[in-house]
């Protein structure tokens, strides 16, 4: 399911930020 794909790939652009 794309809608999956897209909050999960989301959900790890914002740990990266949170990280930096």
């Amino acid at each position: 399911v794309k809608e999956v794909i897209i909050a999960f790939y989301v959900l790890m652009e914002q740990g990266k930020a949170t990280k930096q």
